[in-house]
């Protein structure tokens, strides 16, 4: 089905000063050239009685109040307010760090970390200017939805034959290569915009890489938008366990590889795009008859459009974290990796190798702050998002959520949509949220907590609770949509 509301895009780069240092703590230098350009893009969509804006940026991830710093610029200079906005983030590798992971030290690397602050402040200015772009240009438009799959992901939690867990390749692990497309035309069928929904790390250009990219969704993009006209948007889905079927590749060859897996990608999303159709379809049978024969034609005409309904729905749900280790165990952490630290600076060993040692250290000084303050049981709140436009339901989780959560969530919501869209990466980042059966296996992910400087990780209980209260909500919503 198709569906009229208001709809109007607008979109800007957001490069980066080459030479500053990419996000993770496995970097050996800086970043020495721009690979391709990196954008935020903004997607304003009304009715006549509400409205809602989508953010989409070329951003690694932001912490909850960092992203609420952008929703609310957004918000304010759009005159909405914050429910209504909507953050997305790509999740490329090859971008800077915000400044909440505290990869640069004032002292130590006083460029860098100007270098990081700047390129916050530009990615808010860069988000306000689109959002009020997008408004201005706000039109009568038609929006509807469908999906198809391509495999450019696999599952990366990968067991050794001793029992390790790495990040390699795991060819029976879960994987959801469900690909979701919304099409947008103009009233006058030109087309506008189209919103592309996909689960796959953006990293095939890894850690060792110097360039600045958006990875595969920057030829991905470029080929939808010429081949469609549509200003094209990039919503990462649950991808937390999810590596680009490339691998992460070292060398030049990273660079053939973003192609090749942005392409696969983006010739079954024009795949789709046409399958939906444009707005003048064939609507009623015509026939010509003869003395021996009759055939059948077709008269295209303007399709019968259903009134698009916005909602928007928000829920804070609190989360058990693991249990703080003793006060002692803490502190002789603590003491352990401060001396690594140290010596790792000492010897002059390679950045990496100090980056590393920085950041365990930093993570061991919050652990053992927090044992000393509460030493019990600890907890947070996790805020989650819903908003159902027309044929779509999209959910956003602040977070790097595993994809079988993902594909939960859209089965059990599956009968109220044409297409359900769950999103981690959105309004924020928090850390990983892994399936129960994750902790029988541990690896990276269920110990990220670490690398995201939180003093303790996630327990079996978040599957279930996000699950649900992710379902709950958006039947909430709708009932409350039905009593309008």
């Amino acid at each position: 089905m198709k569906y009229s509301l208001s709809a109007g895009v607008s979109r800007n780069e957001i490069n980066p000063v080459i030479g500053v240092r990419l996000c993770g703590s496995l970097r050996d230098g800086l970043s020495s050239a721009l690979h391709d350009d990196l954008y935020v893009s903004a997607l304003y969509l009304s009715t006549q009685t509400s409205c809602v804006l989508i953010i989409a940026a070329d951003c690694i991830i932001f912490s909850l109040d960092e992203a609420n710093q952008i929703r609310s610029g957004a918000a304010v200079a759009t005159g909405l307010s914050v429910e209504q906005v909507f953050l997305n983030l790509s999740h490329t590798h090859a971008v800077p760090a915000p400044p909440s992971f505290n990869e640069f030290d004032s002292e130590s690397e006083p460029d860098q970390f100007q270098l990081n602050q700047e390129y916050f402040e530009k990615v808010k200015a860069t988000v306000k200017k689109v959002a009020v772009n997008s408004q201005n240009s706000c039109r009568p438009a038609v929006i509807s939805a469908s999906s198809g799959s391509a495999k450019i992901g696999i599952n990366r939690r990968e067991e050794l034959p001793d029992g390790t867990l790495i990040l390699g390749e795991n060819p029976l692990g879960a994987y959801d290569d469900t690909v979701g497309v919304v099409r947008i035309d103009e009233a006058n069928g030109q087309p506008l915009a189209c919103l592309v929904h996909a689960s796959c790390h953006p990293d095939i250009l890894g850690p060792k890489s110097s360039l600045i990219s958006p990875d595969f969704v920057g030829p991905m993009r470029r080929f939808v938008e010429k081949q469609s006209g549509a200003l094209t948007f990039f919503i990462q889905g649950c991808c937390a366990d999810i590596d680009p079927i490339s691998g992460i590749v070292n060398g030049e060859d990273a660079v053939r590889e973003t192609e090749r897996l942005g392409l696969i990608l983006g010739s079954e999303v024009f795949k789709v795009y046409n399958a939906i159709g444009p707005l003048r379809a064939r609507k009623e049978r015509v026939e010509w008859r003869s003395q021996n024969s009759v055939v059948t034609g077709w008269s295209y005409g303007e399709p019968e459009l259903l009134d698009s309904e916005i909602s928007t729905a928000s829920a804070v749900i609190s989360l058990p974290l693991k249990a703080l280790p003793p006060v002692k165990e803490c502190q002789d952490f603590n003491r352990e990796a401060k001396e690594a630290w140290d010596t790792s600076r000492t010897l002059g060993m390679q950045l990496s190798d100090q980056l590393v040692a920085r950041r365990r250290y930093i993570w061991s000084e919050i652990q053992m702050a927090e044992a000393l303050k509460n030493g019990g049981d600890l907890s947070f709140d996790l805020p989650i998002h819903a908003l159902s436009i027309g044929p779509i339901i999209l959910i956003g989780i602040p977070a790097e959520v595993f994809t079988e959560i993902g594909i939960q969530i859209r089965e059990q919501l599956s009968e109220f949509a044409e297409l359900v869209l769950v999103s981690g990466y959105s309004n924020g980042v928090h850390f990983y949220i892994p399936t129960a059966r994750a902790f029988e296996f541990g690896g990276y992910e269920v110990n990220s907590h670490r690398n995201y400087l939180k003093p303790s990780g996630p327990t079996k209980e978040w599957e279930s609770a996000v699950v649900k209260n992710a379902v709950d909500l958006v039947r909430r919503m709708l009932e409350n949509k039905s009593y309008a």
